[in-house]
C-alpha cells in the first residue's frame, strides 16, 4: 500500500487522522497522481469532491468540498442548500453511466468536469486505460434535494469507476496532499507535536514531508517548525 494513502472507520474518523497541513486529495488530483504514480492505480480512494443532488434528477459537482473537509461527526451523508452551490448542473438522464471507448471518456461532461476543465489531463488519464475498458460513473437514483455525497475513485482493475451513492460513515481511504489553506504555497508547515498520537502518524508524515519537498520549485524551501508550538505559516513571505 502507498505511504500516502491512510484507512479509516469511517470518512469522519479517516479525517481525524491527516497531519496538520494535509487534506484528502480531490478527483481531479487523484487523475495526476495516477498519471505521475502507477503505484496508485490499483487502489480505490475517496475523494474530498462531492456530488450533490437536486432530488428531481438533476446534480453537482463540488470539486474541493469545505462541507466535507469541516465534517464534524459520523454521518451516512450531509444536507446543504442545493440552489446556493455556484457549479455546472447536469441532468443524470442526460449522461452515460458507461464509457466504453476512450473517445467517450474525454468527451464526457461529468468526467471533464472532474478533471476541472482540463482536457489534456483528461486525455492523459483515458490513455491509461485500454480500447476494451468500460468506464463508469454511478449516480444514486434515490435522492433528497441537497443530499452531498464524497466522491470515490475506483481502481484501474475495476474500470476506475467514480462513485456517486457513497456513505459517509462507511469505511474510508485517503491519498493525502498538501493543503494550500493551510500551508503557504509550502513555504512554512507548523507542526502540533502534542497531536501526533502514534509514531505511524509521525512516520506518514515524514513521508508527507518528502513527497512534498519533491514538487517544490528549485527556489523554494519545506520549511518545517517545531518551536514552542508557534505556527509561522502566515508570518513566512
Amino acid at each position: 500500500m502507498n505511504n500516502k494513502i491512510i484507512n479509516g472507520k469511517s470518512y469522519y474518523e479517516t479525517l481525524k487522522q491527516i497531519p496538520r497541513g494535509f487534506r484528502p486529495a480531490t478527483i481531479k488530483e487523484l487523475m495526476q497522481e495516477r498519471i505521475q504514480n502507477p503505484e496508485l492505480r490499483n487502489e480505490w480512494v475517496d475523494s474530498c469532491s462531492a456530488i450533490v443532488y437536486s432530488g428531481d434528477g438533476k446534480f453537482k459537482i463540488i470539486q474541493k468540498s469545505d462541507d466535507l473537509l469541516n465534517l464534524s461527526d459520523n454521518k451516512d451523508f450531509l444536507v446543504v442548500d442545493y440552489d446556493l452551490i455556484a457549479a455546472k448542473e447536469f441532468i443524470i438522464t442526460n449522461l452515460k453511466m458507461m464509457c466504453k471507448s476512450k473517445k467517450e471518456i474525454i468527451n464526457h461532461p461529468v468526467w471533464l468536469e472532474l478533471a476541472g476543465g482540463n482536457k489534456e489531463l483528461l486525455q492523459s488519464y483515458a490513455d491509461l486505460f485500454s480500447e476494451k475498458s468500460e468506464v463508469s460513473i454511478f449516480f444514486r437514483e434515490q435522492n433528497k434535494k441537497g443530499e452531498l455525497r464524497a466522491l470515490y475513485l475506483g481502481n484501474l482493475d475495476f474500470n476506475s469507476i467514480v462513485y456517486g451513492n457513497n456513505i459517509l460513515n462507511n469505511n474510508s481511504r485517503f491519498l493525502l496532499v498538501a493543503d494550500e489553506k493551510k500551508q503557504k504555497s509550502l513555504l512554512g508547515l507548523y507542526i502540533d507535536v502534542e497531536n501526533l498520537n502514534s509514531k505511524e502518524q509521525l512516520d506518514l508524515l515524514l513521508n508527507l514531508f518528502d513527497f512534498s519537498f519533491k514538487k517544490l520549485p528549485a527556489n523554494q524551501k519545506l520549511l518545517i517548525s517545531m518551536i514552542n508550538k508557534k505556527d509561522i505559516t502566515n508570518e513566512i513571505s
